[in-house]
C-alpha cells in the first residue's frame, strides 16, 4: 500500500465492545470501529464512529445515530447560508444539535428532479464507504450529508498555497490524491449497484468539483447525480447526456463521430466506463503539479498513462489495474529515492 501521508491517511481502529442495556431502551448497533485522521487545520487527530448502514456519526458525537427523518427535518434542523446552487440542486449549511451539516434541496425545475433522486439513491446505496460522502438523513426532496469545510477539490491549490496548508504540500500527499481518485473510480466500476460511470466530468474543473476535500486533504466523492450504469450482460451502455460533448479532456468515443453532419442524439454511439479511464492521466498530472519530484514521478507514470489513453477503449486498463500499477510505481519511486539518499 502507499505509505500513509504524514498528516493524512485515515486509520480504522477496530474497537468492538458490548454494553448491557436496561430493558425497554433502544439499542443502536455497535459501529464497526473508529475512523481517525489528522485534521491539518486543527493540527490534531480527529476520530468519528464508522457506522453501519442507516446510521451516521461525525466528530464530536459519542455514538452512531439513526438517519434523520422528515420529523427531524421539520422541527430540529435549521438552515444557514447558501453554499452552492445549480440547475437541479441548492446546497446550504444546516445545523442539528450543534453540529454543522449540508442540506441538499431539489430546485423547482422538475426537469432535473430525476437527477436529484438518482444522486440520493446512489449515496444511499453506497453507505457506508470512507471515500463516499456520508448520508445523514433524507426527506422528500431534501437530504442531509456530512459537512467538509474545505469544500470541493477544484479549490485544492487555493488551500495548498495558503499559509495553513503550505507545509503539507508534499509529493506524497499529491500522489495520494491521485490514488484516491483512481480507487474511487475502481469502486464505481465494480460497485454494489453495478458498473457506474462518472458522467459529470466533461472538463477538469467539473471533474474535481464532484469531490470534496476532507480536512486531511483526502478526496471524498460527493456529487453522485450522474452515474449511469453499464451492464454488458444486457448489452446496456451509456451516453453522458443528450447534447454534443466537445473538448480534449473527454474520451474520443464521447465525441460526435460524424463530422459531415450535425449532431443527432439518437445517432450518437454509446460507450462504457473506459471513458473514465481516458481522463485519469490529465487529472493525476494536474494534481501532481510541476515540481521536480512531480516531473520525475510523471516519467514513471508515462507507460500506464499512455495505456489509459489508447484510442480503442477496450485496450485501456481497468481502474483496478491502474490503482495496482500506481501502488507498484510508488514503491519503485520511493525505493529509488531511498537508494539515492544512502549514496
Amino acid at each position: 500500500m502507499l505509505p500513509a501521508v504524514k498528516h493524512g491517511l485515515y486509520v480504522l481502529l477496530l474497537l468492538f465492545a458490548q454494553e448491557e442495556v436496561s430493558p425497554g431502551h433502544t439499542v443502536f448497533p455497535e459501529p464497526p470501529g473508529l475512523l481517525c485522521y489528522q485534521d491539518m487545520l486543527l493540527n490534531k487527530q480527529v476520530c468519528q464512529h464508522a457506522c453501519l448502514t442507516g446510521y451516521f456519526a461525525v466528530a464530536g458525537m459519542k455514538s452512531c445515530h439513526q438517519w434523520l427523518t422528515c420529523e427531524d427535518f421539520d422541527t430540529n434542523i435549521t438552515i444557514g447560508r447558501k453554499i452552492a446552487s445549480g440547475l437541479g440542486k441548492m446546497v446550504y449549511e444546516a445545523h442539528w444539535q450543534n453540529q454543522t451539516f449540508v442540506m441538499n434541496k431539489a430546485t423547482k425545475d422538475n426537469r432535473y428532479l430525476s437527477d436529484f433522486h438518482h444522486g440520493l439513491t446512489m449515496i444511499t446505496a453506497f453507505q457506508p464507504h470512507p471515500r463516499i460522502i456520508q448520508l445523514v438523513g433524507h426527506c422528500n426532496k431534501s437530504y442531509l450529508t456530512e459537512f467538509h469545510p474545505l469544500m470541493s477539490a477544484d479549490h485544492l491549490f487555493d488551500h495548498l498555497n495558503s499559509e495553513e496548508y503550505t507545509l503539507h504540500d508534499t509529493i506524497e500527499l499529491r500522489y495520494q490524491l491521485c490514488m484516491d481518485y483512481v480507487n474511487i473510480l475502481a469502486y464505481l466500476h465494480s460497485s454494489p449497484r453495478g458498473t457506474r460511470v462518472m458522467c459529470d466530468s466533461n472538463d477538469l474543473t467539473k471533474t474535481l468539483s464532484q469531490f470534496l476535500l476532507r480536512s486531511d486533504l483526502r478526496l471524498i466523492l460527493n456529487d453522485l447525480d450522474a452515474l449511469p450504469e453499464v451492464n454488458r450482460s444486457k448489452n446496456q451502455f451509456i451516453k453522458c447526456g443528450h447534447r454534443e460533448i466537445g473538448g480534449e479532456f473527454v474520451a474520443p468515443e464521447q465525441l460526435w463521430p460524424y463530422l459531415e453532419r450535425p449532431f443527432v442524439d439518437a445517432d450518437m454511439p454509446s460507450y462504457d466506463e473506459k471513458s473514465d479511464i481516458w481522463k485519469i492521466p490529465n487529472v493525476c498530472s494536474y494534481l501532481l503539479g510541476s515540481s521536480s519530484a512531480a516531473v520525475l514521478l510523471k516519467l514513471h507514470l508515462l507507460h500506464i498513462h499512455s495505456r489509459c489513453q489508447y484510442e480503442e477503449p477496450e485496450l485501456r486498463p481497468t481502474a483496478k489495474e491502474v490503482a495496482e500499477e500506481y501502488e507498484r510505481i510508488w514503491k519503485e519511486f520511493t525505493s529509488g529515492k531511498r537508494q539515492k539518499s544512502e549514496l
